[in-house]
């Protein structure tokens, strides 16, 4: 099981953070809830979504096994289990990557009614994905009397390997954290940039994401 304890909250920082765009607090020492009869261990269900080809498989699969796939291979539903000890304390997430296509909104929809947290990714190559991000969230968060408690969401924009091809601002992500943060829906939103390729700042999204779960006081 791999620990994080990050003492430098630097690398979850974007260079221009303004109002509630700031890293989530660490987890104090326990003793925390139990999870099947193991002592101390949190469980957390996250949501990892967004468009076709925008790179949330990439960003599980580095996470969960360490590698990134080279080639776009469009995905229905994948679910990966990952334990990791961050800030001391024992983690199980699980973590559903979830298809992008337009006729499985409908799925997409059910997921976020049995989660904890939502990643949200877009690719900083493509600037009609980033722009259609908040129409993509409002299209598939329930509304009126199915509306779920608010819950964290941690904004991603990927691909920050190919900078040659960068078509979005770091500080444009930052602006649309900042009005995610600012709706009605969302206890908590955090803003990081990644690289699944090259594995940059891939762990620190789960982390943030666990911390997130900790400080809204959601567990399984």
């Amino acid at each position: 099981m791999e620990a994080f304890d990050i003492e430098d909250n630097a690398v979850l920082l974007v260079r221009c953070p303004r109002r509630g765009i700031v890293p989530p607090p660490k987890i104090p020492p326990g003793p925390h809830a139990c999870v099947g009869g193991q002592e101390d261990w949190l469980e957390y269900k996250v949501v990892v979504l967004g468009e076709g080809g925008v790179g949330k498989s990439g960003l599980v699969l580095q996470h969960c096994a360490g590698r990134c796939p080279k080639r776009y291979d469009p995905t229905i539903e994948d679910s990966y289990r990952k334990a990791m000890t961050v800030d001391d304390t024992p983690i199980i997430l699980d973590i559903l990557d979830t298809a992008g296509q337009e006729e499985y909104a409908s799925l997409r929809r059910e997921y976020i009614s049995e989660t904890h947290a939502v990643v949200v990714v877009y690719p900083v190559t493509d600037r009609g994905t980033f722009e259609r991000v908040t129409g993509f969230i409002r299209d598939i968060w329930p509304h009126g009397d199915s509306k779920p408690k608010k819950l964290p969401l941690v904004l991603v924009g990927s691909k920050i390997d190919l900078e040659a091809e960068r078509q979005v601002s770091e500080e444009e992500g930052v602006m649309l954290a900042e009005e995610l943060q600012e709706s009605e829906d969302f206890d908590h939103v955090f803003f990081v940039e990644t690289s699944a390729l090259t594995n940059v700042n891939v762990t620190e999204v789960f982390v943030a994401v666990s911390r997130q779960c900790f400080a809204a006081g959601t567990t399984i």
